[in-house]
């Protein structure tokens, strides 16, 4: 792999809980971790964003069963049709 001013680095393993391995320049950083740096990005950890999903799927499962026990969403789906077909 190379790095900055065309000097070669080594791939160094670095196991995660899970054994995943990731592959780290030469000062520890993958290159996801670099560019992120480089843009002034936050990484979100893994199990932080899987959580998060889980609770927009519970919160967007919720609001469609409301729409069902209203009628709402019948009404959407016949709206949306008719759009589609270009009526």
């Amino acid at each position: 792999m190379w790095g900055a001013g065309g000097k070669r680095h080594r791939r160094v393993a670095a196991g995660s809980q899970r054994g995943r391995r990731a592959a780290r320049c030469g000062d520890g950083l993958t290159a996801l971790e670099r560019a992120a740096a480089h843009w002034h990005e936050t990484l979100t950890p893994h199990d932080i964003a899987i959580s998060r999903a889980q609770d927009a799927v519970q919160k967007l499962d919720a609001f469609m069963d409301s729409l069902k026990g209203t009628g709402r969403l019948q009404e959407f789906n016949r709206v949306y049709r008719a759009q589609r077909a270009g009526h």
